[in-house]
């Protein structure tokens, strides 16, 4: 299985920043063509594709947002005069693929180990005071993004009190240990 390969400042896969809507839903029907297992002459017939749902997420000040939908990825693209400025990838892709960067799994690498490994490649700021319980972090000269719904650590597991409050989900906050989203912008 091919990986969708993150190039910072540039691409995600074969979705690149600076691209017209027309030209990324092209890119996102051929994705996934591939992974359905479809032949790319039938994108370019019109015959698959109607797979990708496309919703208009948002509007402000030129901007605009689309959501690209199905049944295995969704993909968040913002566009600025009608250009790709920010591209966003969802975990669900991760079924079907791995997503890297720098030879890292981005939905499979747990974020205490994720980054730290590229903090020694660029700078990262974060959203909170304790970098191990961020929710979004931000490698501007990479121009790459991390989110996540909430936060986990595994050193909340040496406070009782968490333990104990936690108990009935614990096992369930676990998996806020891994990033939901990443963007390249």
């Amino acid at each position: 299985m091919a990986d969708l390969q993150i190039i910072p400042s540039h691409s995600a896969g074969p979705l690149k920043l600076n691209a017209s809507p027309d030209d990324i839903l092209k890119q996102i029907q051929e994705l996934y063509a591939s992974l359905a297992g479809f032949d790319p002459i039938m994108v370019q017939k019109g015959i698959v594709g109607q797979e990708i749902d496309v919703t208009k997420d948002g509007c402000s000040d030129g901007d605009f947002t689309f959501r690209y939908t199905s049944d295995m990825f969704w993909f968040l693209v913002t566009y600025r005069d009608n250009r790709a400025v920010e591209i966003s990838v969802d975990r669900l892709i991760r079924e079907w693929m791995p997503v890297t960067l720098c030879g890292f799994d981005l939905f499979e690498m747990p974020a205490d180990e994720l980054i730290p490994a590229l903090k020694g490649k660029a700078p990262c700021v974060c959203d909170t005071e304790d970098e191990d319980l961020g929710y979004e972090y931000r490698f501007d000269t990479l121009g790459v993004r991390f989110w996540r719904e909430d936060a986990f650590h595994p050193k909340l597991l040496q406070d009782e009190n968490y333990v104990q409050e936690m108990a009935e989900v614990l096992e369930d906050q676990k998996h806020f240990r891994y990033f939901n989203i990443v963007s390249i912008y």
